[in-house]
């Protein structure tokens, strides 16, 4: 399983590819697992950043900060 970093809100959370289709990206976290559509997401060199126009849920947001990283550790 690869693992890509998403830029949220000015961090970034480390998610691993859980399942990936021509149409839809799983991401898995601590808290679960977010499904977003492909187009959402933007490569930016070694990261990713979210699209303006993908609204995440205040459930999916919940779930990508919880894969965010402080100094290595995860919170």
């Amino acid at each position: 399983m690869r693992e890509i970093s998403v830029l949220i809100g000015g961090a970034v959370a480390h998610c691993k590819v859980v399942r990936e289709t021509g149409r839809v990206v799983a991401l898995g976290t601590p808290a679960g697992v977010v499904w977003l559509p492909r187009w959402a997401l933007i490569p930016e060199g070694s990261y990713y950043r979210l699209s303006c126009r993908y609204a995440l849920s205040p459930e999916e947001w919940r779930r990508l900060e919880s894969a965010q990283w402080v100094s290595g550790f995860s919170i």
